[in-house]
């Protein structure tokens, strides 16, 4: 019997070439059933879009503050993204408002995204 699984979520790297992904089953799982992951479009497009705003939010905050600053961490989800950096210093309202202005700049160009995917 061929079953649907439920939500799939971002992929992961168990070992050298090979991506999995992990999935919550809507139902019960028995060995030899044949099952269809599908992937929620509209999330995933999110998700990209969220992905692509910390490469504008990590080049905006570069362009401001130099080219010292790194990225030290970043979550792309459905809902929000989050940049973590390196500074030595917090920003002032001058700063955070050119980073912004940067960023929606860049969004408004809406310019094609081109993904390139590449193997270690």
């Amino acid at each position: 019997m061929e079953q649907r699984l439920g939500d799939v979520s971002g992929a992961f790297y168990p070992v050298a070439g090979l991506v999995a992904h992990r999935v919550t089953a809507r139902e019960t799982l028995r060995v030899g059933d044949r099952v269809t992951a599908v992937a929620d479009a509209e999330r995933h497009a999110r998700i990209m879009r969220n992905h692509s705003g910390t490469h504008l939010v990590n080049a905006a905050l570069r362009n401001t503050l130099g080219t010292h600053v790194k990225q030290a961490g970043s979550l792309n989800s459905p809902e929000r993204l989050r940049f973590d950096f390196t500074h030595f210093a917090a920003l002032d309202p001058h700063e955070l408002r050119d980073i912004e202005q940067q960023v929606n700049e860049e969004i408004r160009l809406n310019t094609t995204v081109q993904t390139d995917v590449t193997f270690a």
